[in-house]
Parts: C-alpha cells; structure tokens; sequence
C-alpha cells in the first residue's frame, strides 16, 4: 500500500519521519509556541521531538479478583485490559507509579518517552450485572487526573478510555496525567 502524504500539511519533521513502532509526529527543527482560547489556559510550547503516541504492545491482559488490584506499566502498554471484578462491592484500580511508567515505555519506543507523550488504555469492566461492582480508577505515585476531573469510575458491563500524559520523564521526577 503506497503511503499518502499531505504535502500542504507536512511539518519538517527533523528526520524523524519512519518512527514505527512509535507513532511520533509532529517534530520540528525548533519548538513552537501556540496559543489558543484564553479560557483554557495559556499559550503552551510544543517539544522539538513533537508528540508520541505510544502504540499498544503485547496481548491484552484480561484478568478477574475479588480484591483492588494495581494495573502494571506492562498491563497498561497492551493498550487494553478487561477486568472482570468478582467482589460483591467495588474495588479500586490503580495505575502503576510515573516512574515505573517511563521505564517501560523507554523500552518499547523508539525515540524513548518525552514530556507531552500519550499512553492510551481501554479499560473493560468485564462483571456480569449479578456480581462484583464498579471499579474506581486511582493514580500511582506521580499520577495525577486533570484538573477538570475526578477519579472515575467504570461501570459493571461498560468501558472507560484513559488517556495517561507524561509531563515530567526526568529520573526521580518522573509525573502523569490522566484524562477519561
């Protein structure tokens, strides 16, 4: 299949074009500044290496526990994870730390994490409606929702879409936001 390419749309991408198994895009030679609607928030700089989506990697883990349970860097870079909740209550999934986070994805990217990069993971609520309950999202050490959100929940039978965004890599430092 011949690959399409937009040549009225095309940002210099500073040699960085056939990044596969990272899907990094968007690179310049030099970071822009862009601002957009004053209400949400202020002008805000794009990185020279641009933005990576990093691209599931793995099967997805599938798994079942009466008890709160903690979602790893590894079961989260599958891109998804169905949990069925056997508890007759809710229980709470945590997502693994920052730090743990940036390790895993370092190994599996091309290009390595940057800050502004993006992890997406859908997350199934597996539970027939006579057991188990909701589960709760919680973030590990370094993870934080957006300012906008709470900690959500995922619904007996539904799904949610996490999006977890790296704005700090630097070793000892390393922090996440999530948006749902």
């Amino acid at each position: 299949m011949a690959q399409q390419i937009d040549f009225a749309h095309q940002v210099n991408e500073a040699g960085l074009d056939p990044i596969y198994n990272s899907s990094r895009s968007r690179a310049t030679l030099t970071p822009v500044t862009l601002t957009g609607t004053a209400a949400l928030g202020a002008a805000y700089t794009t990185t020279q290496q641009g933005t990576n989506w990093i691209e599931p990697f793995g099967p997805p883990r599938t798994g079942t526990s009466a008890t709160n349970f903690v979602a790893l860097a590894a079961d989260l870079l599958t891109g998804i994870i169905t949990w069925n909740n056997s508890n007759t209550a809710s229980s709470n999934m945590t997502l693994d730390s920052a730090a743990n986070m940036v390790k895993a994805y370092n190994l599996t990217t091309a290009s390595g994490v940057q800050v502004g990069d993006y992890l997406g993971c859908l997350v199934i609520n597996s539970t027939g409606s006579a057991a188990g309950g909701i589960i709760t999202i919680v973030n590990g050490s370094g993870g934080t929702f957006d300012a906008n959100q709470t900690a959500p929940t995922i619904a007996v039978g539904a799904s949610r879409w996490l999006i977890i965004r790296f704005t700090n890599v630097t070793v000892g430092s390393e922090a996440y936001v999530t948006y749902t």
